[in-house]
């Protein structure tokens, strides 16, 4: 009965407000804003899904990462603008195998953003808010210019030996 009476206050606010049918029956759910957390150098990023139990991964680490760069902000809609899956050491820049999809170069600053993925586990998501200054500087192809915020989606696959 309490729950009937709350859910007919609700539609007779909605009424109230000049919604009618269905619309008076709910109001519209609240999106939270995401948690960012800090890395050192200015990067943040946000816990998407967290890896089950068991080891994390760990600076010099060599790891298996899918990764999609976007580009931020609602002018640019998310456009992806590189892709990939690839074997690399956290903290280093090189790529040690592995394929990319686009026209950046994710050597650049494969050492910086893969701070992030430090302490991630197995089957983790996290994104990565890269902010102007903080992405390409030489080799981000014309869709990712030193002044494009971006955004670094990453998946830790597994840690590799």
């Amino acid at each position: 009965a309490a729950a009937a009476a709350a859910a007919a206050a609700a539609a007779a606010a909605a009424v109230a407000k000049g919604c009618t049918g269905a619309a008076a029956a709910a109001e519209p759910a609240k999106v939270k804003a995401p948690m960012l957390r800090k890395l050192p150098g200015g990067l943040q990023y946000e816990e998407r899904a967290e890896g089950p139990a068991g080891d994390i991964a760990r600076e010099g680490q060599k790891v298996e990462i899918k990764f999609s760069i976007r580009l931020a902000g609602k002018v640019h809609n998310e456009k992806v603008v590189e892709r990939g899956e690839i074997q690399c050491q956290l903290g280093k820049e090189e790529v040690l195998d592995g394929w990319v999809d686009g026209n950046c170069d994710i050597e650049e600053v494969l050492a910086t953003w893969g701070q992030a993925v430090v302490g991630m586990r197995s089957g983790g998501n996290r994104r990565v808010h890269i902010p102007v200054g903080k992405g390409f500087r030489k080799r981000g192809g014309e869709a990712a210019g030193s002044s494009t915020p971006l955004l670094f989606d990453v998946q830790l696959r597994k840690l590799l030996p």
